[in-house]
C-alpha cells in the first residue's frame, strides 16, 4: 500500500494531465464571459432587449448542467475520446451558427443566438466539463479535492482572462 501511494505521488504525467486539463477548462469557461459578448451585439442588434439577451446567458447556464448531466449518463457509454469529438462538435457548431447572425433579420437572429451559443455551446461546455473533471480526479486518488480545485480555478478564470481579451 505505501509503495503504490509513493508511485501515484512520484507520477510526474499525472501533473501534465492536470495543467491541460485546467487550460482547457480555462477555453471552455468562457462561456461566463457573455456580458462581454452582450455588448458588442448590442450595439449590432438595437432593436433586442436586455431580457432577451439576457435569456441567453440562462439558456446557456441550463444548458450547461444539462450538458453535465448527460455527459455523466453516457460516461459507461460512450469513450473519453469520443466523448471529447462531441463536445468538440457541439462547440464549433455553436460558435460558426452564433458567426451567421444577420442585423437585417433580427427575429430569426435571436432564434439563431438562443439556439447556437445558449443550447448548443452552454451544452457542449458542459459535456466536455464533466468529461474532464471526471477523468482527471481519477488519475488524483490520494488528493482529488486540490486536483478538481485546480481545474475549477482554470474554469472561474476563463471569463476574467480569455473575455479581457475579446
Amino acid at each position: 500500500m505505501f509503495k503504490k501511494r509513493r508511485h501515484i505521488m512520484n507520477n510526474s504525467k499525472r501533473w501534465v494531465v492536470l495543467s491541460v486539463a485546467t487550460i482547457s477548462l480555462l477555453f471552455l469557461g468562457l462561456i461566463y464571459a457573455w456580458s462581454i459578448f452582450k455588448t458588442p451585439i448590442s450595439e449590432m442588434f438595437p432593436m433586442w432587449t436586455v431580457s432577451q439577451l439576457s435569456m441567453t446567458f440562462t439558456i446557456a447556464m441550463s444548458m450547461f448542467c444539462i450538458g453535465g448531466f448527460v455527459g455523466g449518463i453516457t460516461g459507461k457509454i460512450f469513450s473519453l475520446r469520443v466523448k471529447f469529438f462531441i463536445s468538440a462538435a457541439l462547440l464549433f457548431v455553436s460558435f460558426f451558427g452564433t458567426s451567421l447572425m444577420n442585423p437585417a433579420n433580427p427575429g430569426s437572429s435571436l432564434v439563431m443566438l438562443y439556439f447556437f451559443y445558449g443550447f448548443l455551446g452552454g451544452g457542449g461546455v458542459g459535456f466536455a466539463y464533466n468529461a474532464i473533471i471526471g477523468s482527471v480526479t481519477k488519475w488524483f486518488p490520494d488528493c482529488v479535492g486540490l486536483a478538481s480545485g485546480i481545474m475549477l480555478m482554470g474554469f472561474g478564470l476563463g471569463a476574467l482572462i480569455l473575455g479581457g481579451a475579446a
